[in-house]
């Protein structure tokens, strides 16, 4: 892999500089090149560093894998303190984070490829709170440890034997009585889920699932973290996931908002109404946005308007309001 390897050759130069020996942070960004067979995930499954973080959005246009950790925290929390600490804007942290805030698995990368669209760069962090100087060092012995190439995904081996937690006359349990909450309104909704354990023949290869789940469910995230050569946490997930703060509803390629006194060239709106309307990218998905829209209705700014959502193409946002 040719862009792999001058980048890497290109990082091993910004090292050839004098760092000082006191604490600090540096970064060195190199460009790399999309103009191979470069997979970011294969590339990573064939290194002997850990941990290894892969994340792709749902629509592919940004990628992000990262190699080792210059600094782990075990929480949200640690890793926030840390970044205003530090005082910098252009670090990232990745990882996982478990429901309890108070625990997660985080850790500020050594190696960072990320790509946005159709331009990717390669990214080391030097971080020390002793000396810079010994953390260059490091970081020169970590680039060397590398190898230019990718693994080659495995097949997954024979299944032995599967469980579930809970098994399906409990599963079927939980729904009736979940739809029976719902029916009387002691809840609008509710996630139902289980835990399969499965057992093979042979260990699984993570990347290779990985890999395997990325040709296969399309229009998902995905993600995977492996902590060691034996432990990983990875998936695939269609899911849309909202914030709301206040009268804006952020999603990742939606923003929905709650504008009053809005008047359409083409169907004008009274001042005394409130028009919601709804900016999104992809066209494939207007029921999903439509649907997310209903969040708004319980805000004291809806009032007693009750007024139709419309979705408005961000291509014609101008021409459209």
């Amino acid at each position: 892999m040719l862009s792999v390897s001058t980048a890497l050759a290109r990082l091993q130069d910004g090292l050839g500089e004098s760092f000082p020996d006191l604490p600090g942070t540096r970064i060195i960004d190199v460009a790399f090149p999309l103009n191979d067979a470069f997979d970011p995930l294969l590339w990573c499954g064939q290194q002997a560093q850990w941990p290894q973080f892969y994340w792709q959005q749902r629509n592919g246009d940004e990628e992000l894998a990262t190699l080792g950790a210059v600094k782990t925290f075990t929480s949200l929390d640690a890793a926030n303190r840390f970044l205003r600490q530090v005082g910098r804007q252009d670090l990232r942290i990745c990882g996982l984070n478990a429901f309890e805030p108070q625990q997660g698995s985080l850790a500020l990368p050594r190696l960072e490829w990320r790509r946005c669209g159709g331009r990717a760069v390669l990214r080391l962090v030097l971080h020390s709170d002793i000396s810079l100087r010994e953390d260059a060092a490091t970081a020169r012995a970590f680039l060397a440890s590398l190898t230019t190439t990718q693994a080659t995904p495995g097949a997954i081996p024979p299944l032995l034997s599967e469980r579930h937690s809970s098994d399906y006359p409990q599963w079927q349990a939980m729904i009736a009585r979940a739809t029976k909450a719902i029916s009387a309104g002691e809840m609008d909704k509710v996630v139902l889920a289980r835990a399969t354990d499965l057992q093979f023949a042979a260990p699984l290869d993570a990347v290779s699932i990985m890999a395997a789940s990325r040709r296969s469910n399309l229009n998902c995230f995905h993600f995977l973290m492996a902590f060691n050569a034996r432990q990983a946490f990875f998936g695939s997930t269609p899911e849309r996931l909202w914030r709301r703060r206040g009268a804006l509803l952020r999603q990742a390629e939606v923003e929905v908002f709650v504008k009053p006194e809005i008047k359409h060239h083409l169907q004008p709106i009274a001042l005394a109404e409130i028009m919601t309307v709804i900016f999104y990218r992809d066209v494939h998905f207007p029921q999903e946005y439509r649907i997310g829209i209903e969040a708004l209705y319980n805000l004291p700014e809806m009032g007693q308007q009750r007024v139709a959502a419309r979705l408005v193409a961000l291509s014609g946002l101008l021409d459209q309001m």
